[in-house]
């Protein structure tokens, strides 16, 4: 798969499809730290999912929201 996309990529950046390399990871395992590392910290402090192992690291404060993260917009608000 690695030497498919390697000829794939070419392809892609001449089609306009992708415009630069920051965002093409060769594997999940190289894409999820290197995404983590661009993430607002203090917002993943409020998740308690803990999905990928990276995020395990971060201390979990609580349900709150940190300062500036708006609430999320639900079904009902919009249907009310």
């Amino acid at each position: 798969m690695r030497v498919l996309w390697g000829r794939f990529f070419p392809f892609l950046r001449w089609w306009h499809l992708v415009s630069g390399d920051e965002n093409i990871f060769a594997s999940k395992a190289n894409a999820i730290p290197a995404i983590f590392e661009r993430l607002d910290h203090e917002r993943c402090a409020y998740c308690s999912a803990r999905i990928f192992n990276v995020c395990r690291h971060i201390e979990y404060k609580g349900d709150g929201r940190p300062s500036g993260v708006e609430e999320r917009a639900t079904v009902r608000q919009f249907t009310d």
